[in-house]
């Protein structure tokens, strides 16, 4: 029995225990392995180790312990781990990644100070770290990426300040660089500037529209041949090494992409096979070396994705197993190999996908264990060779996720450790075998994201070491983001003050306490804050007046009340507030009567009262208020259950458009011409087509459930026969309809996040396969798709799972968890379908399972920055900015200082 449940009941029954289970964490953490923790909530923050790079002796990683940064780390082969260099001294990150080591040099990428990503050596031996350097060239460089050891230099790709992106190699051992390729100015995620080096000590790249090959000197390159005359070559990612040859994917304008094989002179490339007869692609997504010959996976067009090899002949190039039978094919993936077998994983419509082998010869191809028997799936990941075995990751119904190991048979493939016991998930990555050990990172309920270690037994399987102690701060959680010109006001609670509203231009200095509304800890809560000219109205709270209605010019001195409407400490409790030019209209009482339309011009004589209808006041209630086509409509109930529409007109007196039972009308849209239910202006198609809009969302709504192109508006609507989906209208009936059934059917694919750049609609919504994915439309059917931008790191087509967005110029600014983190995605619209995406940061804190990820959110545009919250695992969920370069997301104020209970007694 581990600890568990009598923690969790402590932690619960007093809010002050979080504070106490710190107190009394070290004797936790040593009753740890003896006691149950399914069930303790997360209180360790994760170092969150990551690149995993085994060098000699050594295990090399970057992790952040919550002094340091993100840094690069060492541990020996008994998994005791320490700083390796703090490149960034303090609590700032380097952010090392992409570790290559060769004749006793070590080169990585790292950001120094507030500089650009840039290439470091270091020598361990001398403790002496030096940035790679041309003294020939006055550009600058950054955006560096090594890309493997060619003879005795290594070669790498940069970005230069001048816009080109270039293939640079510099001798190991010496900082000095030469430039081999230029790109010119071009997407910096062109796949063609990643130059292949093979194992047969040749280096493939795409230059000037052209195929080249390069033994490392600028005199050594030689153009392949012109394989493509009409287009320029479009090389692979995909290739591999037969002997001394190359085999590369490229589509020469007759066969489409199909496999080309080289020696590496000119003119010594031919195509393979055209194993997808005729223009057709044969869409290949991996290549694997086993043995003496190539593993391919490809589409003949009539199989789908297949295991193929090759031995470098077009005879020799052949199916070697049709895992799934029919069109679908069996998609293997995640190649490793371990003694005789090369393993993957894959699914023969049957078990799901599951572990496979091979030894490169069909009757060798086989199924290993259906660790999640049925159809459903294991989803094998994280393959490691070690020696004659295989360590992998996998997920099942009984162990959720952990580590399995298998010699290439059923009965020697089975779980190695439940380290977490129980069905969860989030677990093992990134398996490493140095010295007899195997380490990998574990996602731990208790000690969060560590770097682990094994024996190869479970009883010697523990962490190696917690690398991040626990420092609690819980976050200040700002809320309500609102641009107001060029600085951003928010709600948010500090320590001394409570909830009060907060001012920022995106600096720490220039983040401040706006006003101290309600003295002392209680607060004044304010919301529906609402940008009208030149001011900015919200509602607070006050012991003295209530919640009432404030307006602020940004300044201290500048913010007060309106109008104390409600008299004394009753609240008139002001909500809907919608603006038009320099007045805000709203909704609130006066302690008296019902709930009144109210209009303010930001003075207390100014601030009145609309009698809507000639009936009694008070009689009238305005539940709703939206602007449509730049005017104020709203909707009322009366105490009869009628409810009616108005319009405010130019003199700013209501204007009655129907009355009757508009709530009905507004939902059965599938009879827009059913117009029985209006008492007044049933010709008017206008009014009717408002009615179908489903109440548009206000102007100022950070919702966005509406936008505007040109002269239509376009809304989410729901009906029976297809949900909740995207609607378009031009102000009459004829004009109003459904743009597309994004979810076919009656389910909704829930449009939200309506953002307009250009002549597009950008909005969130669901897919029936891809989840919540990006989509754009022009307004028509034809024009609305969901869009796969490829990633910047080249992982192609993966769809972005998005829960947040805004506008940044030309481009979004998009909140994804991808790859089980979460992900700030800045997509250029201009090259959507070209790799036009960049992670602006991959997960301020990394962690695999929710409970660790950053989770930014309430992304909201002011000028030419993006504002955002999210828990970097430090101070807690704080306020952060990015301007959608590649500089990191800056956290723009600690607001909440540790160990303050502020945010708990909400």
């Amino acid at each position: 029995m581990r600890m568990g449940a009598e923690p969790c009941r402590r932690c619960n029954a007093k809010l002050l225990c979080a504070f106490v289970s710190i107190l009394s964490l070290p004797a936790v953490l040593q009753s740890k392995a003896d006691q149950d923790t399914t069930s303790i909530p997360t209180t360790n923050p994760s170092s969150n180790p990551q690149h995993l790079w085994v060098v000699g002796d050594s295990l090399y990683f970057s992790a952040d312990d919550g002094l340091h940064g993100r840094e690069l780390w060492r541990s020996d082969g008994e998994g005791h781990c320490s700083l390796a260099i703090d490149l960034n001294p303090g609590a700032a990150s380097s952010n090392p990644n992409s570790l290559f080591e060769a004749a006793g040099w070590f080169y990585f990428v790292a950001e120094a100070k507030k500089g650009y990503p840039a290439l470091w050596m270091w020598d361990p031996r001398t403790e002496t770290v030096k940035k790679v350097l041309n003294p020939d060239s006055g550009e600058s460089f950054h955006n560096s990426e090594p890309r493997g050891v060619l003879a005795d230099s290594l070669c790498f790709t940069a970005n230069t300040s001048s816009g080109s992106r270039q293939i640079w190699m510099t001798v190991l051992g010496f900082p000095e660089r030469t430039r081999i390729a230029d790109f010119g100015e071009c997407p910096n995620t062109y796949k063609g500037q990643y130059p292949n080096i093979g194992s047969n000590g040749l280096m493939m790249y795409t230059a000037q529209d052209k195929t080249w090959c390069t033994n490392g000197t600028p005199a050594g390159s030689t153009l392949l041949q012109d394989i493509n005359p009409s287009k320029p070559d479009d090389v692979s990612i995909w290739f591999g090494c037969i002997g001394e040859r190359t085999v590369f994917v490229v589509d020469d304008g007759v066969h489409g992409s199909e496999p080309w094989i080289t020696d590496g002179t000119s003119g010594g490339a031919h195509l393979l096979r055209d194993i997808a007869p005729g223009v057709q692609s044969s869409a290949i997504s991996w290549m694997h070396g086993h043995e003496d010959v190539l593993l391919l996976v490809a589409d003949d067009g009539e199989h789908g994705l297949e295991l193929w090899r090759t031995d470098g002949t077009e005879e020799g190039t052949q199916m070697i197993c049709d895992i799934f039978p029919g069109r679908s094919g069996g998609n293997p993936h995640y190649f490793s190999k371990a003694g005789r077998w090369s393993y993957f994983a894959a699914d023969d419509g049957v078990h799901g996908k599951e572990l496979w082998r091979t030894d490169g010869t069909s009757e060798g191809t086989s199924l290993v264990k259906d660790a999640h028997p049925g159809v459903n799936s294991s989803n094998p990941y994280a393959m490691w060779a070690a020696d004659d075995k295989l360590f992998f990751c996998c997920t099942t119904p009984d162990f959720g996720d952990e580590i399995w190991v298998s010699d290439g048979t059923e009965e020697g493939t089975h779980l190695f450790k439940d380290i977490n016991p129980g069905n969860a998930a989030g677990g093992p990555n990134q398996l490493r075998w140095l010295k007899g050990r195997l380490f990998f990172t574990y996602d731990d309920p208790f000690f969060g994201e560590e770097l682990w270690i094994s024996d190869g037994t479970p009883e010697g399987t523990r962490m190696a070491e917690d690398i991040h102690p626990p420092r609690y701060n819980p976050g200040s959680h700002p809320r309500s983001l609102t641009a107001f010109g060029e600085r951003l006001v928010f709600a948010v609670a500090d320590m001394g003050h409570g909830e009060e509203p907060w001012i920022s231009d995106g600096t720490e200095e220039g983040s401040r306490l706006l006003a101290d509304i309600s003295p002392g800890q209680s607060g004044s809560e304010p919301k529906e804050f609402t940008v009208a000219k030149d001011h900015l109205y919200f509602s607070a709270h006050t012991a003295v007046e209530g919640r009432e209605l404030w307006i602020t010019d940004g300044t201290s001195e500048g913010t007060r009340i309106v109008a104390d409407l409600a008299e004394g400490p009753l609240s008139s409790d002001p909500t809907n507030l919608v603006s038009i030019e320099h007045e805000v209209y709203f909704i609130a009482s006066d302690g008296r009567d019902a709930r009144l339309l109210w209009r303010c011009d930001g003075t207390a004589t100014g601030t009145k009262s609309l009698e809507v209808g000639s009936i009694q006041p008070g009689s009238i209630n305005v539940t709703k208020l939206f602007i449509w086509r730049d005017q104020l409509f709203l909707y009322t109930k009366e105490g009869n259950d009628k409810a009616g529409l108005w319009r405010i007109r130019s003199d700013g007196e209501p204007e009655q458009l129907a009355r009757g039972s508009l709530d009905a009308m507004a939902r059965d849209l599938k009879r827009p011409g059913n117009r029985e239910n209006l008492e007044c202006a049933p010709e008017n198609e206008e009014v009717v087509a408002l009615v179908l809009a489903s109440e548009p969302v206000a102007s100022n709504d950070q919702s966005t459930q509406s936008a505007n192109l040109g002269n239509v508006t376009y809304f989410v609507a729901h009906t029976r026969q297809s949900g909740a989906e995207l609607w378009s209208t031009d102000g009459s009936l004829a004009g109003t309809r459904l743009v597309c059934d994004a979810f076919p059917g009656p389910a909704s694919s829930s449009p939200a996040s309506l953002t307009k750049v250009g002549e597009l609609l950008y909005f969130v919504a669901d897919h029936p396969r891809e989840g919540r994915v990006l989509w754009r439309t022009d307004g028509t059917s034809n024009g609305t798709a969901f869009v796969k931008p490829i990633l910047s790191s080249g992982t192609p087509w993966i769809s972005l799972h998005v829960s947040s967005m805004a506008s940044l110029g030309a481009s979004l600014v998009v909140a994804c968890p991808t790859f089980a983190v979460s992900t700030l995605v800045q997509v250029d619209l201009n090259l959507i379908e070209q790799r036009g995406t960049q992670e602006i940061f991959r997960d301020l804190r990394g962690g695999r399972s929710e409970l660790k990820r950053s989770w930014p959110r309430q992304l909201t545009t002011v000028g030419e920055q993006v504002f955002f919250t999210a828990n970097d695992g430090i101070h807690g969920e704080e306020l952060w900015v990015t301007d959608g370069t590649p500089d990191p997301p800056r956290l723009v104020k600690d607001i909440l200082v540790p160990g303050d209970l502020t945010p708990l007694r909400r």
